[in-house]
């Protein structure tokens, strides 16, 4: 399963409108966006195709990574589907079922043959992860470019191993103990991890009616309380329910032609079952959509975040929930403050386009002189903060703020509750013109990395791309760059958005190591301590008090040293190169000469006391330099005091300068 907190348009009147007219039909597929269309980096060499097989509804995202015929590297795949330990009837059967699809299909029976076979292309391998509401399978195998027009013979196998989890998965009775007792071995493991204790602990202190307060790894005792042959049944069920084509997403990356990729896809995943419908959670959304109807004149504060709730019928975390503060005892030393604040989920129709949350996260985690890190560092309270969206849901999301704190930190919790309320304060006061300044300013630097992106991992990008194919309100030809990209600032969403971050709406989540001895102390129960009860976290709980609610939303005073941060001088318009006009003009392995690569650079200053060395970049053809400065020098390692000196002479300097160079760094400017 996903590690927790790991975890990112207006609604048309119809999923298709403004798409059909770029859709053409090809054959036994439709054709939602080819490569010309499609909105890409500047030095991407990749071809893109998205496409529906007409045999299932099944849509695809298909990637020619345009290898050099001969050369060698990573093919793959993955399939999302929409559906998770939220739709348990059984605590931890979306994980288990994710387990034992991997064990055996009717068309390659033997329970290893998926495993082998990807073993035998440059140690080839696959994984799953089982989240709230998705599970994603995904795998990747080594193999040449033989032949461009042909999709090699290990990606052709792998791709129908796949397909078979979605067309007629065994569900070998005979493995149900071993695979029961895995997961318990992973559930068991987690108990020793604080993140797992602390991520289910936030689950119970969610509204249970609602399926986040579920356990979603699942242990021996709640898979195996019903017995096998209700938990087989079950297990059925929920591949019937969930795991049918329209509710289905495949991306693919291989070596081969789009029309080759094509053709293997519809040879493969073809044979999964045709059934038509809508996912899920958008049917349940479009249900809720005549109880929140939305006036026309509606003021900030009035508006209605349509798919805050509408799925499950509760809402997470509510009044009865909120206004809260939850004291954690963790097992390792540790020392933390979490604020997390109700806000609607991330693709909610007012916040799809000018997403505030970014501003926001911006500005509460910016570490400027006059900003609220800078201070709590200044005052040795802070080791690390954190701001931004740590849960997502489909009708729900968190908005945290996470202070990693020292002792002294700690023992003033308090006080660095108080100055984190005025720098929100702060930032809520500050003026739309401004915020809009800084809105323009992310737009900017999206903008710059997208052009410049280069590729990444294949396998984690089919990963994600798999499950971006659901949005089905963004054009395909954005599907790249649709997460990446901001557009225009909408104060009305942005105001909405900070009023959610007020103190009675939000639940604030104490982790102390020091809390050991408190506990030790007494009995557990005699000082309000409860214990959660799958991982074993003692916690209690106390109500915010009218006046601490009052302080917190409305400061009486605040810090002078805190300060709205200036306006980043750093960002880059200018993205000319200086090397030669008649070099290659893309990073194509086929069509530049790499050979440039491997010339050396050149001296431009040679004395006794500095020598300068240089080189110009023909090849790759980016706005980027790199510089590294050494000073060689004898009494670094003169002895274990003088080492041991200049290590903490380097971190107090890393320290000291972080606030001067953070808006270079986040303009791209970084150094170490």
């Amino acid at each position: 399963t996903r590690a927790p907190e790991n975890t990112a348009s207006d609604v048309s009147s119809s999923p298709d409108d403004g798409i059909n007219d770029i859709c053409s039909s090809d054959g036994d597929v439709i054709v939602l966006a080819d490569d010309p269309d499609f909105v890409k980096p500047d030095r991407d060499a990749r071809k893109y195709r998205v496409i529906k097989l007409k045999e299932n509804n099944l849509k695809v995202l298909l990637v020619s990574d345009q290898m050099a015929q001969g050369a060698v590297g990573t093919e793959a795949a993955a399939v999302h589907v929409q559906a998770g330990h939220f739709d348990d009837t059984i605590p931890g059967l979306a994980h288990f079922h994710e387990h034992m699809l991997f064990l055996g299909t009717e068309k390659y029976p033997k329970e290893n043959d998926y495993e082998n076979y990807l073993s035998q292309y440059g140690g080839g391998s696959s994984n799953a992860y089982t989240d709230m509401e998705d599970t994603n399978y995904y795998f990747s195998i080594t193999t040449p470019n033989e032949d461009p027009t042909k999709t090699s013979e290990g990606l052709t196998g792998a791709l129908d191993r796949l397909a078979q989890f979605f067309i007629k998965p065994n569900f070998d009775p005979d493995a149900v103990d071993r695979e029961t007792n895995a997961i318990d071995s992973e559930y068991v493991n987690g108990k020793t991890s604080d993140s797992w204790r602390n991520y289910q602990a936030l689950k119970s202190f969610a509204n249970q009616d609602h399926p986040f307060g579920k356990f979603g790894c699942g242990n021996l005792e709640t898979l195996t309380a019903k017995g096998k042959p209700k938990l087989l049944e079950e297990l059925q069920n929920f591949w019937d329910t969930y795991y049918q084509s329209y509710n289905l997403r495949l991306s693919v990356v291989g070596h081969a032609s789009l029309d080759a990729l094509q053709k293997t896809v519809q040879e493969t995943f073809g044979a999964v079952p045709f059934s038509e419908g809508i996912p899920r959670y958008e049917q349940a959304i479009q249900a809720n959509l005549e109880k929140k109807q939305k006036t026309t004149n509606a003021k900030s504060s009035d508006l209605i975040f349509t798919r805050e709730g509408a799925v499950y019928g509760s809402i997470a975390f509510g009044p009865e929930q909120l206004g809260m503060i939850r004291s954690i005892v963790p097992l390792l030393e540790a020392r933390s403050i979490k604020v997390h604040f109700a806000v609607p989920p991330l693709d909610d129709p007012e916040l799809r386009d000018s997403k505030p949350y970014r501003v926001l996260s911006h500005l509460l985690g910016h570490e400027s002189p006059g900003s609220l890190h800078a201070l709590l560092n200044e005052e040795g309270y802070l080791t690390g903060l954190s701001s931004g969206i740590g849960i997502d849901s489909s009708d729900f999301s968190l908005f945290s703020i996470t202070m990693s704190l020292t002792p002294k930190g700690m023992a003033n919790k308090d006080k660095v509750l108080d100055l984190l309320f005025q720098w929100v304060a702060l930032i809520r006061d500050t003026g739309p013109d401004q915020l809009r300044l800084y809105h323009e300013e992310l737009r900017q630097m999206s903008t710059i990395n997208f052009r410049f992106r280069e590729n990444g991992n294949p396998t984690d990008f089919c990963s994600n791309a798999a499950q971006a194919l659901f949005d089905e309100y963004q054009d395909p030809k954005l599907l790249l760059s649709g997460t990446s990209m901001t557009s225009q600032f909408d104060p009305k969403v942005v105001e909405a958005f900070l009023l959610r971050m007020i103190p009675d709406n939000a639940l604030i989540v104490v982790t102390n190591s020091d809390l050991k001895e408190e506990l030790q102390s007494a009995e557990l129960s005699e000082k309000g301590w409860s214990v959660e009860p799958y991982y074993g976290a003692p916690h209690k709980q106390e109500v915010m008090s009218e006046n601490q609610i009052q302080i917190w939303q409305s400061p009486p005073d605040f810090d002078r040293r805190l300060h709205i941060p200036e306006l980043n001088a750093y960002i880059p318009d200018d993205f000319s190169l200086r090397c030669e006009e008649n070099s290659s003009s893309a990073p194509q392995e086929d069509a530049a000469d790499r050979s440039v690569i491997s010339v050396p650079p050149v001296p431009i200053v040679d004395s006794d006391k500095m020598r300068l060395w240089h080189k110009m970049d023909t090849y790759w053809r980016v706005p980027k330099a790199f510089i590294r400065l050494s000073i060689m020098t004898p009494d670094v390692y003169a002895s274990p005091k003088s080492m041991t000196y200049n290590r903490i002479f380097q971190r107090i300097l890393n320290d000291d300068l972080n606030s001067f160079v953070y808006d270079a760094s986040l303009a791209g400017c970084n150094y170490r």
